[in-house]
């Protein structure tokens, strides 16, 4: 078999760390950032006297926004006129190239923003216990409602993935877009479809019963668990698998 077709776990973590070296001084850049911005929030929190895990809580917001800008880009040397040759020729199969990406900006990044929260949030605590004999909030990123994000980021980090390999420029605002058109669009065909099943002339005297009663389950909440299990289950691998059938077009 070729090194296109194979996998080696030695082969894999030398790209990986080659992978590592090559970002590291924008992920230093990106750390200092969220510290910077993490401080910020922990003085204003003190300044007006309210809030004051305002530092911790802001996970979600960091985790999403940051990690959603660093995967429309995870493929950028790929789209770049000088570079992307070079990356298409590093000795890595495919599904090497793929795996590390998909690891370094799902896990990986949810890793690194998780222990920059939790060395921060000790380090203030401590800080603030000695300083004023309070301690602060501290980060938990087993927390259930942290985990919650987390898992909400990595289902829908498949769409950035899948963007940062179809579109060759600005590929997060673009992907946004998309997404929020395909919302738009399946807003509407929802709201035609129930408007036209409630309003034909057979469902007269006929109900759909959305709510549940002693012993009874209803439609509505069989059509919603289903779905929500089709998003949870289905919606991050499918985005992955189109995303190695696309970045495999580049390597063709």
């Amino acid at each position: 078999m070729t090194t296109q077709e194979t996998f080696e776990f030695r082969r894999f973590m030398l790209l990986l760390r080659h992978e590592l070296l090559l970002d590291f001084k924008e992920k230093i850049i990106a750390a200092a950032v969220i510290v910077g911005l993490l401080s910020f929030l922990l003085f204003f929190s003190k300044v007006i006297g309210i809030l004051p895990g305002l530092h911790v809580n802001s996970f979600g917001f960091y985790l999403l926004l940051a990690g959603y800008l660093s995967t429309a880009t995870a493929f950028k040397r790929l789209h770049d006129k000088t570079q992307g040759w070079l990356y298409l020729t590093l000795p890595a199969s495919t599904l090497e190239k793929f795996l590390c990406r998909l690891g370094l900006t799902s896990i990986g990044f949810v890793a690194g923003v998780a222990l920059i929260f939790a060395l921060f949030s000790q380090v203030a605590s401590a800080v603030s216990f000695w300083m004023h004999g309070q301690a602060l909030p501290v980060f938990h990123p087993l927390d259930p409602m942290n985990l919650k994000i987390i898992l909400f980021y990595l289902i829908t980090h498949a769409l950035f993935f899948l963007g940062s390999l179809v579109f060759k420029s600005h590929q997060f605002l673009k992907t946004t877009l998309c997404i929020w058109l395909c919302l738009g669009f399946i807003a509407l065909f929802t709201g035609i479809l129930g408007w036209s099943a409630f309003n034909a002339p057979h469902a007269s005297g006929y109900h759909l019963s959305f709510f549940l009663t002693p012993g009874q389950t209803s439609h509505g909440h069989l059509i919603l668990k289903l779905v929500k299990g089709a998003i949870t289950y289905g919606l991050a691998p499918f985005f992955w698998f189109i995303s190695y059938l696309k970045l495999k077009e580049y390597e063709v």
